[in-house]
This record gives structure tokens, C-alpha cells and sequence, in this order.
């Protein structure tokens, strides 16, 4: 839709000409807005476009893309196609052009400007563009010919989002200034016409060349034939009004320079390789006098056009050089160095194209290709019998012949030469940086010799792994001569060859040249390089992290895929050991971090390898931990986001997450879902989150913090997105400027991140307190002198109890077997579910350190098969629950815990039985215990302990005697499962 307004004056004489001015069809000196915004692509190319009733022509130079970006608008060129300048102009406001504003902006370390001119007037300065949308204002007082003109001093697209006008419609006062064509900076070489004209009807032009002169209306008129020039001139104008209404015009000026012309395209590459002007949009201007000079070779925007045995290059997005055409005449050309290759990008003038007919390359050997290169530079050639050595890969290949070779360019992937065929080749000479390479642009260009002999491996060189390689994917011989062939190896350490069948041994690590002899013509031969390589080794820590406690030892222990490493170790230097050759490390009574590497050395078969890991010394009574994060800790990189993961301080916590560094600060975001820090590991308890702001960050943003009870993964999960089920409480949040935030509550697990926008903080402080593991376990024993028990810990079975783990449940008897492994003063390993034989009474066990595991074989469950909703769950097809209790005649067994044998609600540190039994029918409701006799009905439930209060995790990790201040879960509560919200 058309936008004009009109803008309000105000003062009381104004409103009152105003109210004169309305009886009057046409109101002068009224001032008008036109505006225009750009909400699609409009230009697809150069050309003229009706906006809002105005016609504006664009010429962008270059441009090789246009598309549209629904923030920045119109495209105009890109990073490897871009505009060099844009001219976009127009003739239709009639009256005096007070001001035009242009939104506009460019791509990531754009260098351009912008600058307006109405009638040759220039309405300011150029002004430089920035990557931002930004309305540029230039303000004059002309009438005439509007133009918008950016200069692109970089290879960067331009964007156009919206253009405003203000004119003041009505009488003009004064004259437009003159245009000339053609435009200043043109150069010639012998004479040049250069004409003028203005948009003032019976406005007269008048002129000077002497740069002291005043213009006036009595200076001399401007030839309406042209003035034509012979030397380099700088031609002043304005435009009068012979009957004297109007005022002069603006003066305005062009410069026109005289330039030596080239003779062919011979002088042409040479004075170009001279002036070595590497980049595009500084590509310089010559004359050049062409005869008969012929387009050769037309690929996409590519042409290639050759003189007497001279080449050349000529790029232009969509050109319409045609194959075979002939170009005559005085040509200004535009010309730069394309990676050491010249290269065209312009070609006008006073030149007479004609159609020609097919054009026949150049026939060539590689010898006196290669040895001649700048005689056939850009020229067509055509090579015959050339062996393919190397098919294109990446469309780079390689062709041989009589012993010299070139490497050949595949304008597009469709293009194919197959290794070891014989073919005839035909291609534009050419040069990328300092590698000479031939240029096919069509499979048509390539033709296999039918009649020529194959004798050559599939590759000209291979490499294998001496421990885990493929012989069979070697390359093999393509031969089709008769007769016998005999291979040889030049280094038998590397690998072996069977001198007539071709089977290759590998020896030891090393290269090799693999020869394949035809037997009845020695000069018949092919050869690839083999390399046999060590295999890569790998070293890894079985854990990245350790922490121990003043003058503790612990065992570290890295692990390679090299089943004969000799694997030493060394730490830095304090009041602390390693062992070199077991890893065990003394702790010294200095808190802090070491760094311990473990060193692989090089074998015969693997490669050498080194791992760190790191060991936090910690004092045991120390209670409180701050780590301090910095961005220097995490591995963003400015302004562009990285994913980080095992950082550590001193607390023992591991943290990860996704950020950016800006200036030394760290950078949060919120708007990809995936940015912020999390711990992986536990430090203890958090109880306070410490922010130090960069003032860079906006006012009334903030970050958010989460609270949880299970190890995050990713900052991801900090996110409320689909399938997220780790989030965690928000337990509290910081507003810019406010720094510390206490937390209530046990939660092991922490995460921060935005909550919205973008946040720099300088530094974040996660205090942790630490939490006691226990050291002790308990567990009772009734009168039936049963009980069951489950933990994650190993313990120390105590005097007068027995444990044991059911191995057998036989359906038909009703009886389980239990094997009473484990006797007073013996080890349970950790979770291990047994059932315990022993006197009544209450039992404290000590829990130790083990490394035996869970005995296989047994049919007791623990925590660890508990659902999300604390129900017991076993992996089967019909599997049947069982619970510890007792029967009418007060017999202990093991009977379901629900209905029909279905999963009941565990209790915590307790153990169930869990059989898959295929015929529910045949499911038993309830087995003795070995040599206990039969059971009858459930009549109660044993007790655990006599402590109904106590609080458990679904897990069985002790949570105290109270629900307050307990996170968000499920926890266990005298065997019933209570939810905190």
C-alpha cells in the first residue's frame, strides 16, 4: 500500500496559510513522505521495480545470490558472490528532495558504505553500515535523478529492509544539476565523448575545465554533440535557466583518465600479473585492443578466450559469452589475480562480438604442458593416452604420461575417470595458487582408449594398522596382459608379498613400495606406497576424578586396548606419592587438586599414550567447599557457545554445561534450550550460589537455580522440553545485581542457568557442605528369627546372625533352598539381597569396602528393582512377588505381597522374592523356608526395625525423621509410600 503523509507545521501563521491553501487544488510547498518497506524478496537480479507506485532500478555488479531474511530484508549478494557496488535509483519524485532514509545493513564483518545523491548532488558523506538494521538520513536540497549507492569493500551480502523519501511537491526553484555520461572514472584510451543533460526543461549547461573558474551563466555552454576529450580531463558543469526564474543549479564534476591501451591479451596477462592485485573488488581497470581473440571453453559463469596463442580467464555471474564467438575492438576490461591465476570480470567497450564455430583444442603432451605452462595457461588442450593415477576424489585426480604427471580438477562431482585406464583428456590449463592443474568441465571431455592395456593397482597408495587391518580392502592389480606377474616389497621389515601370488604379510610398522612386474616385459610395472601403521593406542583413568582424605591411600588405575603396556605413574610435585608402577597414591595433609599422568611408552605395535586424572586431597573435618568458576575453566569461546564437561575445584563436585566467553566473562543464554552449568557430581550439600555480574548484562535479567536429588547430565536438562524428566525444583533465582542466594533444603545436585536472554557473569561461587557418609547400618530380628536385608554397602555380617541368599524355589514342595553364605565376621558384598537367620534383637553392622560383587544366582531383590512409583519390578513374563511374613501358625515364609502374586510397594533395606513362573496357575501363594515345614495364611508383616518413623529413599538411603525440608520424591515411611510436593 502507498504510504504518503504529510508532516505538521506548527506555529499560528502556519495554520493559517494553511486554511488559505485548502481552497486550492495544488498546495506548493507541501512536503510529502514516501516509504517503502521490503517484507519478501522483491529483486531476483538486476532490473527495475515498481514500489508503491515508484519505479527503482537496481545494478549490482557481482552479485551472484539474492534472497531475503525476514529480519534484515532484500539480499544482495553473499560471501562467495558478492555485489562490489549497488546502484539503486529513480526518476519519478518530482520537486525538491529534502531527505532519503535507507535501512539497511550487511553480514558479519561487512566494509561497506552508503551515500545518496539527488541530481549529482551528493546529500552528505558516505557513512559506513554495520552488521544491524540501522536507518542511515542524508538531508540536501536538490531535485532530480534519486541514487542510493553502496561502495562493498569486503565479500559480504548487503541487506535492504526499507527506503523513506521526503520531497516537497510543487514549483521547483531551483535547476537540476547536469548528469554525465559516461560516468566520472571512466578511462580511454584515444578519445572519448562525454555527454551531458539535466532533468530542467530548457535548462542550459554550461562548463569549464579550468579548475579556477567561476561557473556562472555566462560561462561557455556544453556541446549538445559532446565534448570530446584526448587527455585525461576534469569537466565542471551546472545548469541555468536562461530566462533567469530558476536558480542555478549544484556544480557538480567528473574526472575522465587517459590510459596507454594494451596490445592483446598477450600485454593484457602480463600487466595484470604485475599490478598482482589479489582481490576482487580491487581489480583494476585497462584498455586492450583484441583481435580475433576467441571464447573457447563457456562452463556456468566461467569463460576462457585465447589470442595468438595467449589465455585467459573471464568469471561474470550469468555472462552470455558463447562458445566459438569472436571478439574485435578496443575492450575496458577489469582484471585481478585469481589465487596467481589472471582473471577478467569485466569486458566492455567499443567491441564487435560474432558468432563461430566449434573450437578444436590445443593438442598437447604432458611434457610440454607442464614444461611450457605459461604458454598454455587458460588455453584449451587436449592431452591423448594418459594414464589415470589417481580417480577423483573430492573432484581432485591425477593423470600420468611418460612419466610425467598433472593434477586434474573436476568442475563438478558428476565428472569420473576411472584409476588405471587409458584415456584422452580435454581441459583449460589452469593454476590454483602454485599448482598447475588441468580443468575438465564435462564427461564428454574424457574418453577411455578401448584399445589401450590396463597393468596398474587400484591406488597409489595405502596404509593398513598392524594389529587390526584389513589385508582383503589392499588395493589389487588391474591387468590385461596375458601372462605371468611377480610382486616384490622394498622393505621385508614392513611386509612380505608372495613373489607370484600377491599375498601380503604384514611384519612391522613402517612404509613400503608394493611392485607388480609383468614377467615377459619388465617395463610393464605399477607400484603403490604401503604404510603399515601402529595401531593408536588409548590410555583412560578408570575414573577422571578421584578424593581422598589426609593420609589416605587409594589405588589409581588407567587402562590401555594394548594388552602389553607398561604403564608408569607421576604426579605433580607435593606432600603427597604415587607409586610409579601400582599407582597407589599417599595423600599428604594439604588440601587441594594433583594432577597424576599416566605414560604408555611406544612398542613394536602400539603407539605411546598419556591420560590425566585428578585427585582431590581433602581434610576429612573440613565441612564447607566454595568453588569458583570462571570462564577461563569453562571452553566457551566469544559469542560462540561450546559444551564443557568434567571441571572440578575443590569440593569434589564435577560440573558441565554449555556457555560462551565475552571479554573474560562467562556467557549464558536461554534461547536454545541448552546452555547453562549443572554438576554432575556432588560436592556434598549446596547452600549457596554466589554471583559476581558483568555490568554488560541487561537490567532485569536473572538466572534461575535448580535444586535436585539425581545427577544431571547435560545443562539441557535445565530445560522444560519434551521428554525431559531430570529438570530438577526451582529452588530459587538471582536478579542482576543481587549476589548470594541461601538454599534450604538437602539437594546433592545443582543447575543454573537464564531465564531469559543473554547473561555475563564474571565469576559464580558453588558452596557445598559436606555430608557424612554413614558408616553404619542396622537391621531386627523377631521372634520368627528371620528377617531380610538389602543396602548399596558392603557390611560386615555381626556375631550370632547368618545370611543368606535363596538359590532354589521348588513349586511342587513349596520350599525354597538358601545357601547361608555368609557368617558372622564375613563380608556381604554391596547389594547383595539376603535373607538373615539369627537371634532376636536389634543389629548395627559396619559397613567396609569390597570389591567382590553380588553373588550371582539369586532369586532376592533389592532397591535396585524398584519402579518410578516404588512398586517392585522384575524383568520376565509372569512374574510372581513375594514379602517375608508369617502365617497363621506363625510360621515365617515368604508370601505375596498383593493380590495374586502382583508387585506391592517396597519397603526400604528390605529384600523380596521375585519368580517368573510361565502357567500363572502353577504360581505358589507362598514358599517356607528350607526344612521350616509348610505355610499357611499371611497373618502379619515383619517389622524391619521398631522405629516406624524413620524416612527412607525408594533407593533406601536414610532421609532422617521428618518430612520438612525434604526435596520434591517419593520416600518410604513405615513401608508406606508417601509423595512430597
Amino acid at each position: 500500500m502507498k504510504n504518503f503523509t504529510h508532516k505538521k507545521r506548527n506555529g499560528l501563521a502556519l495554520w493559517l496559510l494553511t486554511l488559505m491553501c485548502l481552497a486550492s487544488v495544488n498546495v506548493w510547498g507541501q512536503e510529502t513522505v514516501y516509504s517503502y518497506e521490503l517484507k519478501q524478496k522483491t529483486w531476483d537480479g538486476n532490473g527495475s521495480k515498481t514500489l508503491n507506485g515508484i519505479t527503482w532500478s537496481l545494478d549490482a555488479p557481482g552479485a551472484g545470490f539474492w534472497g531475503y531474511d525476514g529480519t534484515k530484508g532484500q539480499q544482495i549478494g553473499s560471501g562467495s558472490k558478492p555485489a562490489t557496488s549497488i546502484n539503486l535509483s529513480t526518476e519519478d519524485f518530482k520537486g525538491t528532495i529534502k531527505s532519503v532514509v535507507i535501512e539497511t545493513s550487511g553480514a558479519s564483518k561487512i566494509n561497506a558504505t552508503i551515500q545518496v545523491k539527488v541530481g549529482n548532488v551528493d546529500y552528505g558523506n558516505a557513512t559506513k553500515i554495520t552488521t544491524t538494521n540501522t536507518p542511515y538520513r542524508f538531508e540536501g536540497q536538490s531535485s532530480g535523478k534519486v541514487e542510493v549507492i553502496w561502495t562493498n569493500n569486503s565479500e559480504k551480502a548487503i541487506y535492504l529492509k526499507k527506503i523513506t523519501v521526503t520531497y516537497e511537491e510543487g514549483a521547483t526553484t531551483q535547476c537540476s544539476a547536469p548528469t554525465f555520461s559516461p560516468a566520472s572514472g571512466t578511462s580511454f584510451a584515444n578519445t572519448l565523448t562525454v555527454t551531458a543533460s539535466t532533468a530542467t526543461e530548457g535548462g542550459k549547461i554550461v562548463y569549464t575545465t579550468d579548475p579556477e573558474a567561476t561557473l556562472d551563466a555566462n560561462s561557455t555552454e556544453f556541446p549538445s554533440e559532446g565534448l570530446i576529450i584526448d587527455a585525461t580531463t576534469t569537466i565542471r558543469a551546472i545548469t541555468v535557466d536562461p530566462s533567469g526564474t530558476l536558480e542555478n543549479s549544484s556544480e557538480v564534476s567528473a574526472t575522465y583518465t587517459k590510459i596507454n591501451a594494451l596490445n592483446g591479451l598477450a600485454e593484457l596477462r602480463a600487466k595484470i600479473r604485475e599490478d598482482n592485485v589479489t582481490s576482487q573488488k580491487d581489480a583494476k581497470e585497462y584498455i586492450v585492443s583484441l583481435n580475433n581473440a576467441v571464447v573457447t571453453k563457456v562452463s556456468g559463469n566461467n569463460a576462457f578466450i585465447e589470442e595468438n596463442e595467449t589465455g585467459i580467464q573471464y568469471f561474470k555471474y550469468n555472462n552470455d559469452l558463447k562458445e566459438g564467438q569472436v571478439i574485435n575492438g578496443t575492450a575496458t576490461v577489469k582484471g585481478f589475480m585469481y589465487n596467481n591465476w589472471a582473471e577478467l570480470i569485466s569486458i566492455e567497450g567499443d567491441i564487435i562480438i560474432t558468432d563461430g564455430g566449434a573450437v578444436a583444442p590445443t593438442e598437447v603432451t604432458l611434457e610440454e604442458l607442464t614444461n611450457n605452462y605459461d604458454k598454455y595457461e587458460s588455453r584449451l588442450v587436449k592431452v591423448t593416452a594418459a594414464e589415470v593415477t589417481s580417480a577423483f576424489s573430492n573432484r581432485n585426480g591425477e593423470i600420468s604420461q611418460n612419466g610425467t604427471t598433472l593434477a586434474v580438477r573436476a568442475a563438478d562431482e558428476s565428472i569420473s575417470m576411472t584409476l588405471g585406464e587409458t584415456i584422452d583428456i580435454i581441459g583449460v590449463a589452469g593454476i590454483y595458487y602454485d599448482e598447475k592443474q588441468l580443468n575438465v568441465f564435462s564427461q564428454d571431455d574424457i574418453t577411455k582408449d578401448e584399445n589401450a592395456k590396463t597393468f596398474s593397482w587400484t591406488a597409489t597408495s595405502a596404509e593398513i594398522d598392524i594389529n587390526n587391518g584389513d589385508i582383503s580392502a589392499l588395493p589389487t592389480l588391474t591387468n590385461t596382459y596375458e601372462g605371468a606377474v611377480n610382486y616384490d616389497s622394498s622393505n621385508k621389515s614392513v611386509a612380505t608379498i608372495g613373489e607370484t601370488d600377491g599375498q601380503i604379510t604384514i611384519v612391522g610398522a613402517g612404509t613400503t613400495t608394493i611392485t607388480a612386474t609383468l614377467a615377459s616385459d619388465p617395463e610393464v610395472k605399477s607400484s603403490y606406497e604401503l604404510t603399515v601403521n601402529k595401531t593408536a593406542a588409548t590410555l583412560e583413568f578408570e575414573q577422571p576424578s578421584y578424593t581422598v582424605n589426609f593420609d589416605e591411600i587409594i589405588t589409581l588405575k588407567a587402562v590401555s586396548n594394548n594388552p602389553d603396556a607398561q604403564i608408569t605413574y607421576s604426579a605433580t610435585e607435593g606432600d603427597w606419592y604415587i607409586d610409579e608402577t601400582s599407582g597407589e597414591f599417599l595423600a599428604g595433609t594439604t588440601a587441594g587438586s594433583v594432577t597424576v599422568t599416566a605414560t604408555m611408552a611406544e612398542s613394536d605395535k602400539y603407539t605411546g599414550a598419556t591420560a590425566t586424572c585428578t585427585v582431590k586431597i581433602v581434610d576429612p573435618n573440613q565441612q564447607v567447599y566454595s568453588d569458583v568458576i570462571t570462564a577461563a575453566d569453562l571452553k566457551g569461546e566469544a559469542n560462540s557457545y561450546k559444551d564443557f564437561s568434567g571441571v572440578t575445584k575443590t569440593s569434589g563436585a564435577v560440573y558441565a554445561g554449555n556457555s560462551a566467553n565475552k571479554n573474560g566473562s562467562i556467557q549464558l543464554r536461554s534461547d536454545k534450550s541448552n546452555s547453562g552449568i549443572v554438576a554432575t557430581t556432588s560436592g556434598g550439600r549446596i547452600s549457596q550460589i554466589i554471583i559476581t555480574w558483568d555490568n554488560s548484562t541487561a537490567n532485569a535479567r536473572q538466572i534461575d537455580v535448580y535444586g535436585n536429588t539425581n545427577p544431571y547430565t547435560s545443562a539441557a536438562e535445565l530445560y522444560e522440553t519434551s521428554g525431559n524428566t531430570n529438570q530438577g525444583e526451582l529452588i530459587g533465582s538471582l536478579a542482576k545485581g543481587e549476589t548470594t542466594l541461601t538454599i534450604e533444603g538437602n539437594y546433592p545436585y545443582v543447575g543454573i542457568r537464564s531465564n531469559d536472554g543473554a547473561l555475563y557473569i564474571k565469576d559464580i561461587t558453588f558452596v557445598w557442605e559436606k555430608v557424612s557418609e554413614p558408616t553404619t547400618g542396622s537391621f531386627s530380628i523377631t521372634d520368627a528369627g528371620f528377617a531380610t536385608y538389602y543396602t548399596d554397602k558392603a557390611f560386615v555380617m555381626p556375631e550370632n546372625v547368618q545370611g543368606g541368599i535363596v538359590t532354589k524355589a521348588n513349586k511342587e514342595t513349596n520350599q525354597l533352598t538358601i545357601s547361608y553364605n555368609y557368617q558372622p565376621g564375613t563380608t556381604v558384598p554391596a547389594k547383595t539381597p539376603i535373607v538373615l537367620k539369627g537371634e532376636k534383637g536389634d543389629y548395627t553392622v559396619n559397613y567396609t569396602t569390597s570389591e567382590e560383587t553380588a553373588p550371582a544366582g539369586n532369586m532376592l531383590y533389592g532397591a535396585d528393582n524398584v519402579d518410578a512409583d516404588g512398586m517392585t519390578f522384575v524383568e520376565g513374563t509372569n512374574v510372581k512377588y513375594y514379602k517375608l511374613a508369617l502365617d497363621n501358625d506363625g510360621k515365617c515364609g515368604f508370601y505375596w505381597g498383593a493380590t495374586n502374586g502382583a508387585a506391592f510397594e517396597y519397603t526400604a533395606n528390605r529384600a523380596f522374592l521375585a519368580i517368573d513362573i510361565t502357567d500363572a496357575s502353577q504360581a505358589p501363594a507362598s514358599f517356607s523356608l528350607d526344612g521350616d515345614g509348610s505355610t499357611t495364611a499371611i497373618n502379619g508383616i515383619m517389622n524391619s526395625n521398631g522405629d516406624s518413623q524413620k524416612i527412607y529413599t525408594v533407593t533406601g538411603i536414610y532421609a532422617g525423621k521428618s518430612l520438612n525440608n525434604l526435596p520434591k520424591g517419593i520416600y518410604i515411611v513405615g513401608g508406606k509410600k508417601v509423595a512430597v510436593k
